[in-house]
């Protein structure tokens, strides 16, 4: 298992207990992040898996318009 397979699968399984949905901190960038891991590692299960963090923050409603945490 390469480092960016073992990064990925920290990555999902923590990703349920993130709050925010920001880019900077939050469920966007961990969804762009996996994107990116699963082109490189051509894995859609990975991709599959970024699509459904990016589902989670789209349907959060937040009042923080922020480019970091909104």
């Amino acid at each position: 298992m390469t480092k960016v397979s073992k990064l990925v699968t920290h990555i999902i399984s923590n990703s349920d207990s993130l709050d925010n949905v920001g880019l900077y901190y939050g469920k966007t960038g961990i969804s762009l992040a996996l994107f990116e891991a699963s082109r490189y590692l051509r894995n859609e299960v990975v991709e599959d898996k970024a699509f459904d963090i990016l589902q989670q923050s789209l349907i959060f409603k937040d009042q923080n318009y922020s480019f970091e945490n909104g």
